[in-house]
């Protein structure tokens, strides 16, 4: 019996790769849970900014904010408890046909490749704003995979036989683009352009395949360039994970701001929510900003002052999330306050840092003449 018809091994191997893989995602989604921002959603579904928290991507965090570690992070972030229970039912059917055939190394390997080309898709693709989470991406490439590299087995039974195995992993890994007809929301809505990147994705190293699996009864070779391809994986996730546990706090004060949706459109609107903001949001300084405002031209300057000195706290303890332009117009408010209660050498010495610096914008220096606030001569200094 020739050997050259024989078809890949595929038992006894554990499927140490797909524990390990699913064991990652299962404690990221109990991180997710245990840490989220604000009450749950249905199903265990954490916020959006969880969920960014927790490494989900989108093109403004990627590209904007040069946080390319999210390529892979976002593979163990999900959803809800249905997302994740229907991705690690398709980790499993697809993990017990594929990582016998190539070993964990390159069944890892594939997936880390398929993740980064589905996130590579979802920020290209979809509109900067929107951010993705899930392995379904890396499973569609584990099935492109599977599917494409079928056919470099000869006709036949072993062929009918492995596509049918190939097939029987589609239904549960596109089982989540069926969600929203079940349980309809804006947070259900399914990033195709990442399994299409990939499938995509899955598909181009199934084509590649001949370089490191050239006769389908020999053993996987190159492993340890599939080793290399794992490690340098392990290493960016590993490294996004301390990025984003060093940023945790900022993640949860972000996620007390209002929420872009509820964001009056004009500043006299802004003014006129206010007091209802403050309460609502009060670790927001742009409603405590407004409400300053409010509060001053209705007289109220020690109330103004209050809520200004407020959002100068605010902002100066989270300098990141804040642009230079409102730190200085807040300083600007808060010395404005001061001076108006007849406090001028309090008001100076608040607005002090604005008149030595370079960056405030030309309305704010205009008004640092206009009240004295930073010499006697009406003239900002510097």
């Amino acid at each position: 019996m020739s050997t050259r018809s024989a078809s890949p091994v595929t038992s006894g191997i554990p499927l140490i790769a797909t524990k390990a893989v699913g064991l990652a995602i299962a404690v990221v989604f109990a991180a997710e849970v245990l840490f989220a921002f604000g009450p749950l959603g249905s199903l265990l579904a954490p916020s959006l900014q969880t969920l960014v928290a927790f490494g989900g991507v989108s093109g403004t965090l990627v590209i904007g904010d040069g946080e390319w570690f999210r390529l892979l992070t976002m593979a163990f972030a999900h959803a809800h408890l249905l997302h994740i229970a229907m991705n690690g039912l398709g980790l499993w059917l697809v993990g017990r046909t594929l990582e016998p055939l190539l070993g964990a190394s390159w069944f890892l390997a594939v997936f880390i490749i398929c993740a980064a080309t589905g996130s590579l898709a979802s920020i290209f693709i979809n509109p900067p704003n929107i951010v993705g989470v899930g392995a379904s991406g890396a499973l569609m490439g584990l099935f492109g995979f599977l599917l494409a590299f079928s056919l470099r087995l000869p006709p036949g039974e072993h062929r009918k036989a492995f596509a049918s195995s190939a097939l029987s992993v589609l239904i549960p890994s596109l089982a989540p683009a069926l969600l929203p007809l079940f349980l309809p929301g804006p947070g259900l809505q399914i990033d195709y352009a990442a399994h299409a990147g990939g499938a995509l994705g899955g598909a181009a190293m199934a084509a590649l395949s001949p370089l490191f699996w050239p006769k389908l009864w020999l053993p996987v070779r190159f492993r340890q360039v599939a080793a290399a391809i794992v490690a340098a994986g392990m290493l960016v996730i590993a490294y996004g994970a301390v990025q984003l546990a060093g940023r945790h706090n900022e993640y949860r004060f972000l996620s007390q701001l209002i929420p872009a949706a509820e964001i009056p459109a004009t500043d006299v609107a802004f003014q006129d929510q206010s007091a209802d903001l403050v309460v609502r949001f009060p670790n927001d300084p742009r409603a405590r900003f407004h409400r300053a405002i409010a509060l001053i031209r209705s007289g109220d300057a020690p109330g103004a002052e209050r809520e200004a000195q407020r959002a100068m706290d605010l902002v100066e303890r989270h300098p990141a999330s804040f642009t230079p332009d409102f730190r200085d117009w807040t300083r600007l408010l808060l010395a404005g306050a001061q001076q108006e209660q007849g406090r001028l050498s309090e008001a100076r010495a608040t607005a002090k840092p604005l008149c030595g610096s370079a960056t405030p914008a030309e309305r704010v220096r205009d008004l640092l003449a206009r009240y004295a606030l930073c010499d006697g001569r009406g003239h900002p200094q510097g």
